[in-house]
Parts: structure tokens; C-alpha cells; sequence
């Protein structure tokens, strides 16, 4: 199955698709529901779900297979003189697949690894012809933490991340940072 995705404010993304998306987690679920919308409106986070290649092209959307939502954020740290400066970066502050599309219900499909690399490669498109920022960021919950490091992400430790955004009830979460470097293109396109 081949996914594309497409901005949460396309007219085809109605209510209804957005109404049947269940990922198993309510916070993930009232988020695309209730406040993406809104916090797009508002310039907080864009937010693209993913819907087969074959329903973009053909103008009926039955389902959303996941969605993320994405905005920018920057990280302080100290460089080798001392200095604070920022690293500038993409922040993915929701990723969700639905349900029915986890490893435990289809052992032989990895969808989770599918979208997130789709993610990935679109970031690093974007940091490199759109805008520029030098690194990923966002706060891994449990269950995503592993799909992330595997995906050559790593635990923050040089840098001071952002605390006083809002965390949508995410407690327990881990914050994990992906350079834009020369490794990232073969982690991504390989």
C-alpha cells in the first residue's frame, strides 16, 4: 500500500474521516478531532494526514491512516565559545497511526515505520529547499519511543528543550533529537 498525505484543510478531509480516525489513545484521537484544526488557524502546527496513494488520485477518501502534525521550535544550547544560540528545528508535536494499522494487529506490515520515514523524508525535503532548520525534534511518549530511536533519533542531552509549551496531557515523555547531517540521508533514503 503506497500512502500520500494531504493537509487536514483539504475540502476532501471531512468531519466524518476525521470522526472514524482511532488510534487507541483519547489524546491523539481529541487532537486531530477537536484542536488541529484550530491550532492550524492559528499557526501552531500544521497538521497532514495519510491516506492511500490510489484515493488521492481518485477524489474519494474512505479512510485516514494516520496523521502528523508538525510546527517549528528551537532548542538553546551553548556553543564552543560559550555563547547561547539556538538550533533551529522542525517539531513533530503529534504522530499517530490508527489502530488497526499496528504491528500487533498486522505482524507482517510495519506501518508506524512506513509513515514516519515518510515524515522524515518530507522534513529533511523541506529543510533543504524550503526552510532551513538543522534538526527534528519531539517528545517520545512510551509507545513511540522505540519506532523513534530505530528511526536515528536520539534522548536530548546537550540542549535545553522547550518547557512551557502545552503538552496535551502527555505525561512521561521523552525528548529525542534527529541532526540534519550527511548520516541523515542514508538513514532516510536507504
Amino acid at each position: 500500500m503506497r500512502f500520500s498525505w494531504l493537509n487536514i484543510r483539504d475540502p476532501r478531509i471531512t468531519d466524518d474521516l476525521l470522526e472514524d480516525f482511532y488510534s487507541g489513545n483519547s489524546v491523539f484521537d481529541d487532537f486531530l478531532k477537536n484542536k488541529a484544526g484550530d491550532w492550524q488557524d492559528y499557526s501552531e502546527a500544521a497538521t497532514y494526514v495519510f491516506i492511500t496513494s490510489d484515493e488521492e488520485q481518485s477524489e474519494v477518501i474512505s479512510r485516514i491512516y494516520g496523521y502528523v502534525s508538525i510546527n517549528s521550535t528551537g532548542l538553546l544550547y551553548e556553543n564552543s565559545d560559550g555563547e547561547k544560540q539556538y538550533l533551529s528545528c522542525a517539531e513533530i508535536r503529534m504522530f499517530a497511526i490508527h489502530k488497526s494499522l499496528r504491528r500487533k494487529l498486522n505482524p507482517c506490515s510495519n506501518y508506524s515505520s512506513v509513515l514516519f520515514k515518510m515524515v522524515l523524508q518530507r522534513l529533511y525535503f523541506m529543510s533543504t529547499s524550503v526552510i532551513g532548520f538543522r534538526a527534528i525534534f519531539l517528545n517520545a511518549n512510551n509507545e513511540g519511543y522505540r519506532l523513534y530511536v530505530n528511526s536515528g533519533f536520539s534522548e536530548v542531552t546537550d540542549y535545553l528543550a522547550p518547557e512551557t509549551e502545552e503538552k496535551l496531557s502527555l505525561e512521561g515523555t521523552t525528548p529525542l533529537l534527529l541532526l540534519i547531517n550527511e548520516g541523515t540521508t542514508d538513514l532516510l533514503f536507504s
